[in-house]
């Protein structure tokens, strides 16, 4: 019998590629001490807020720092649900250099932005991609 974690991954596999058939995702489970996670990464895509949407209900609840405890407030009994889903999206050079173009940031002016603003170029850059839905 598959472990909850691996189900988990497999069926967040599966709702991904139903919902972006376009796009490659590596989804990996693990299992340590302290619980369970699945891990998602891709590149370029849908957003990560649009990704959340879908493997959200996965995480069964969370991290409360404040008292320094899990709280499971997402109990899900009709999925297999781990401790923490975690999701990661890269950017290629290829999309990177069109949110460049968006923003006003050419090849040759990339040096003097991200050496005048210490990075707030590169910020700049970031939060335009993360706001991008590349496979529409």
């Amino acid at each position: 019998m598959k472990s909850t974690h691996s189900q988990a991954a497999q069926q967040i596999k599966s709702e991904l590629k139903a919902a972006f058939p376009t796009v490659k995702f590596s989804v990996k489970s693990d299992s340590f001490a302290g619980g369970d996670a699945v891990r998602i990464r891709y590149e370029d895509g849908p957003t990560t807020k649009q990704v959340d949407e879908i493997v959200g209900k996965f995480q069964s609840g969370s991290f409360n720092s404040q008292e320094d405890l899990y709280e499971y407030d997402n109990r899900k009994e009709d999925l297999p649900q781990v401790k923490y889903v975690q999701v990661a999206r890269d950017k290629s050079e290829a999309k990177k250099a069109e949110v460049m173009e968006m923003i006003g940031i050419t090849t040759e002016t990339e040096n003097e932005w991200f050496a005048d603003f210490r990075c707030y170029g590169s910020e700049l850059v970031w939060r335009k991609f993360s706001t991008i839905d590349f496979t529409a």
